[in-house]
């Protein structure tokens, strides 16, 4: 590890930044910063960064992203500058290498040239935003207030004034397209053969989960919130695809080092649901619970993780109907050559026979949160907790022979 650390390659300077995080920063510093689950934490951080490098070119999307939000009032930077420098550092090299293969290839044709070019903004990008963070990670440790220009720079992490499909902020301007930041950040990589030679050791992360942080370095004490990585291991037969190890790391209960800080999820509440097709504009949803739930929220969502429509019913001891939105109206035209006319009739869009069709049916109750894989033509009854299935009129279907 000595040898990687010290050459100038990119992989190289990627390990320096996650061997930075081992040590905790002197100066002023929060101290749920010196707690063994601040130390967990990390070392989740680490082994997400190093799947990261072992097979970021296997990642499949799944990042968590900000979009439509409000400018920060208040922020907190993890005060790692040693990190921040590393990675600073690596992007500089990386654009310097970027720049040398695009002079190679500039006989490309144009529209290769204008991805080039948003690589090249991308790295530039996490070069200038890992030198601010660098210096107000310094101030943080001085016991020094972010200055004006500082808050406007955290401020501006999102824009809340983007349309949600085409983000703004820094955040997103380190990616190379709207849809490279919209997308999310779940994967599995293989890292070591394992016990046994018939089996290998994979590395992965699932999508993030949003942490709290009580910040007390430092006059009043306020909370801070963002997103934070969930790593994972496993162990499987070689040559398993990614898409099932994502599945199978979703079911198997959560690695060690995070029952210090993640709170688990509670147990499945026993629910029913059954897939009607009644309604040219909604897709309706038959639900049943032998227990009352309260209010419970289903959500059809994009594949960037997009909310598409939505729906919110209290659960109580009979069925009850949900109906999602199956088509997403745009706005009344106005009649050509009629002055102040528009057109009476909404334009619809489906929704369901699109490439954005809904991909994920998330369920969400009090102290439950779940998404599923959903393709509706397939997926006509879904049951949690163990519930029996239920049929379009929310009866229980007689058990199966």
């Amino acid at each position: 590890m000595p040898e990687a650390l010290a050459g100038s390659d990119l992989a190289s300077l990627w390990l320096r930044a996650l061997t930075s995080l081992e040590a905790l920063p002197l100066g002023r510093r929060p101290s749920f910063m010196g707690t063994e689950a601040f130390a967990d934490l990390r070392m989740n951080t680490v082994i997400a960064g190093y799947g990261e490098l072992l097979g970021h070119e296997e990642a499949v999307s799944e990042r968590a992203q900000a979009t439509g939000a409000a400018q920060v009032p208040t922020a907190w930077v993890d005060p790692a500058p040693e990190v921040y420098a590393a990675l600073g550092t690596y992007a500089e090299r990386a654009l310097a290498v970027a720049r040398a293969l695009i002079d190679w290839s500039g006989h490309r044709p144009d529209v290769v040239r204008a991805h080039d070019r948003a690589v090249l903004r991308a790295l530039d990008n996490l070069s200038r935003v890992t030198r601010a963070l660098h210096s107000i990670a310094d101030d943080e440790l001085a016991g020094r207030l972010p200055d004006a220009a500082q808050t406007a720079f955290l401020a501006k992490v999102v824009d809340a004034d983007a349309p949600p499909l085409a983000p703004g902020g820094w955040y997103a301007a380190l990616f190379t397209s709207p849809e490279a930041a919209l997308a999310r950040a779940e994967f599995a990589t293989e890292w070591s053969g394992a016990t046994g030679g018939r089996e290998r050791a994979f590395l992965g992360a699932q999508g993030p989960r949003m942490g709290v942080f009580v910040i007390d370095n430092g006059g009043l004490p306020f909370v801070a919130a963002g997103p934070v990585a969930r790593a994972w291991e496993l162990t499987a037969a070689a040559g398993t695809p990614s898409s099932q190890l994502i599945a199978r790391a979703r079911r198997a209960a959560p690695p060690a080092w995070t029952s210090s800080w993640l709170r688990p999820q509670d147990p499945a509440p026993p629910l029913s649901l059954t897939v009607v097709d009644d309604d040219p504009r909604h897709r309706a949803l038959i639900a049943r619970a032998p227990l009352a739930l309260g209010p419970v929220t289903l959500e059809l969502l994009d594949p960037h993780g997009v909310v598409l429509s939505e729906a919110t019913r209290p659960l109580l001891d009979r069925p009850v109907r949900f109906a999602l939105a199956r088509r997403v109206t745009t706005p009344p035209r106005r009649l050509r050559g009629r002055r102040g006319r528009r057109d009476p009739g909404p334009r619809y869009i489906d929704n369901t026979r699109v490439p954005d069709a809904p991909q994920t049916l998330r369920i969400r109750t009090a102290g439950f949160w779940y998404e599923l894989p959903m393709r509706f033509a397939r997926d006509l009854h879904i049951t949690l907790g163990g519930a029996a299935p239920i049929d379009a009129r929310g009866d229980e279907l007689p058990p199966a022979r």
